[in-house]
């Protein structure tokens, strides 16, 4: 089943100690520079993916009405694509705990989580 969710970042670090296998983004305008990423996380490795037209393409699926075969179909064609980086864990949260600290009246920071195989 596929489930997916706006939540604030503190909460997104929270749930990824939990889920074995989602995928989740973070979009934000920051002073210098717009912060666009998708990460696929699957059992303990995490994937940067690094194909902007996937990215945009999971964000539209999801804005709309998508489904979890859409969503994986796309991650799977950047993986296949080697469209991806492996990030260790502790980068992962630390740039989520980063993120966090940024000052929410300036900056507006969109997180969303999709859990797959719930």
């Amino acid at each position: 089943m596929f489930f997916q969710q706006v939540v604030k970042l503190k909460e997104l670090i929270r749930q990824l100690t939990y889920v074995s296998e989602c995928c989740f983004l973070v979009d934000s305008d920051l002073q210098e520079k717009k912060y666009h990423v998708a990460v696929y996380k699957y059992l303990s490795e995490y994937y940067l993916l690094q194909d902007d037209q996937v990215i945009e393409a999971i964000s539209n699926i999801v804005d709309k009405t998508g489904s979890e075969e859409d969503v994986l179909s796309l991650i799977e064609e950047a993986l296949n694509r080697n469209h991806y980086i492996i990030v260790d864990e502790n980068l992962v949260f630390l740039d989520l705990k980063t993120l966090s600290q940024v000052d929410k009246e300036k900056h507006q920071i969109k997180s969303r989580i999709f859990e797959f195989g719930k």
